[in-house]
């Protein structure tokens, strides 16, 4: 049996078109032979009424089990819902939540981490005929309550249960085409990154790639479970971002993206991550001699990675101008040595 894990943001379910969308994708799975096994988030984002944060500002001064409580809400109801989508399509599907699913998490009831999945129920109502659309971001201590994972954790579950049930790929479905060589925000020219080895996918996400969790890079390399990161409008999966073991020497070009996060008030980090399966030491030396130019300081330059501070006034136009140079130099390199590795 060929599992495929499908899992659908929060803006993957705002409105009826895009679950719409993403029962299509389910379907596709059906039609090629895969069993799809299904994780959601809550839908929305903050003033959309049904998640996670809009739902949590219902409380006030909550203590960690009824804040756990309500917070795991938003995905049970899209579980719910998006498992009546499908028995309305004529698919036999099961909506399971946090405590059924077999994750079972540390014993925190905010921001737990996985210690281990039993997806024994799970592959039971596989084997009854029917898909499982399963709550993410949630799980359960070894004493039986419901826990949550930090945020961005439905990314993990997915990761997670991938692992567990041998899946042969795990397919994020965001409001992005996939990940991109900036944010799309700030640089109008941001391009995607088609192919990222874990090691890169892990480095951005700690960076602060707002696309991926941590976590579930960490559980997808340990398992070697590819990830493709794509948009939920693309109707087939080739478009978007690989990542995994990168075999063929075509996707060893050099792989860079530029991400940002708040440092203070008034000045934001930014980030150049090269994957580290394609940074070279004249890359890197390119890099730090154009910081410098510009009189550009590195806070930390590691393997995969140069980290420095900028005045957030000034983040788009030095990020755009910073891209624009590191895309240009590619080219430029990937037409003399085409496996400039």
């Amino acid at each position: 049996m060929s599992i495929q894990i499908l899992k659908f943001g929060g803006t993957a379910l705002l409105n009826q078109q895009r679950r719409s969308n993403a029962i299509s994708q389910v379907k596709r799975a059906l039609s090629m032979g895969i069993t799809p096994v299904i994780v959601v988030s809550a839908m929305g984002r903050y003033g959309n009424p049904y998640s996670t944060d809009s739902l949590v500002q219902l409380l006030n001064q909550p203590s960690d089990a009824n804040y756990t409580l309500i917070a795991s809400c938003g995905e049970v109801i899209s579980a719910s819902l998006f498992s009546n989508l499908l028995e309305q399509e004529g698919i036999p599907s099961k909506c399971i939540t946090g405590l059924d699913s077999g994750v079972y998490t540390t014993n925190s009831k905010t921001a737990s981490s996985i210690l281990y999945v039993d997806p024994s129920h799970i592959q039971y109502h596989i084997q009854q005929g029917m898909i499982p659309v399963v709550a993410g971001f949630q799980g359960s201590s070894v004493y039986g309550e419901i826990t949550t994972l930090s945020r961005g954790g439905s990314d993990t579950t997915a990761a997670a249960l991938g692992h567990a049930l041998h899946a042969q790929e795990i397919i994020l479905y965001t409001d992005v085409p996939g990940i991109m060589t900036a944010d799309p925000d700030i640089v109008k020219d941001a391009k995607i990154v088609t192919h990222l080895s874990y090691e890169a996918a892990l480095l951005l996400a700690s960076k602060g790639a707002r696309v991926l969790h941590p976590e579930a890079v960490n559980w997808a390399s340990k398992y070697q479970t590819p990830i493709k990161v794509t948009s939920f409008d693309n109707q087939t999966t080739d478009e978007g971002t690989f990542i995994g073991t990168l075999t063929n020497p075509c996707d060893k070009k050099i792989t860079y993206s530029l991400t940002s996060k708040p440092f203070n008030k008034e000045s934001s980090t930014v980030s150049i991550v090269i994957d580290p399966l394609s940074e070279s030491v004249f890359f890197s030396n390119f890099l730090k001699k154009v910081l410098h130019q510009n009189h550009i300081y590195s806070l930390s330059c590691t393997h995969g990675s140069i980290e420095f501070q900028i005045l957030t006034r000034l983040e788009k136009s030095i990020v755009s101008f910073l891209h624009e140079i590191i895309d240009k130099e590619c080219i430029y390199h990937s037409h003399q040595h085409p496996l400039y590795i």
